[in-house]
């Protein structure tokens, strides 16, 4: 009988030693485990803040699109204005006179106004073919 509680008593010691590893095993599990969870909780804030940041930027990048599209919107007005007073300038038109201009494309050139670099001949009122086949119509009026 006392050898046999000799054994058990090996074993439960044996168990003890056994569930005490175990337990100091899970203690630093649940440690490294907290580790990992704060680690990730600041890889996910930081992706958050990146996401945030992308946001903002995509929202300026629109902003700067839309300024965009109001600058060549003024530049083409610009451009209309600009060839207005050249026209005027070129045909040495004075403020009271004005000045019909119609320019007949080629059918097979359709290209708009503002895209065409071209070149005015005083002499002739025409514009060089090399730039743009067309002729064009004057009819200078006063008011």
């Amino acid at each position: 009988y006392e050898e046999k509680l000799e054994k058990l008593q090996i074993l439960a010691n044996d168990a003890s030693i056994r569930l005490n590893e175990g337990s100091e095993l899970i203690r630093k599990l649940q440690q490294h485990l907290k580790i990992c969870q704060e680690k990730l909780s600041d890889k996910t804030k930081t992706l958050l803040a990146k996401d945030d940041t992308l946001r903002k930027y995509q929202l300026h990048i629109a902003h700067l699109n839309d300024r965009i599209k109001q600058l060549m919107h003024e530049k083409k007005q610009l451009i209309d204005d600009y060839t207005v007073k050249n026209l005027q300038f070129s045909f040495n038109l004075n403020d009271n006179e004005k000045i019909d201009v119609g320019i007949q494309t080629s059918p097979t050139l359709s290209i708009p106004r503002r895209s065409v670099r071209f070149n005015l001949d005083k002499e002739n009122c025409s514009i060089d073919p090399k730039y743009f086949q067309s002729t064009m119509i004057i009819n200078k009026q006063s008011k």
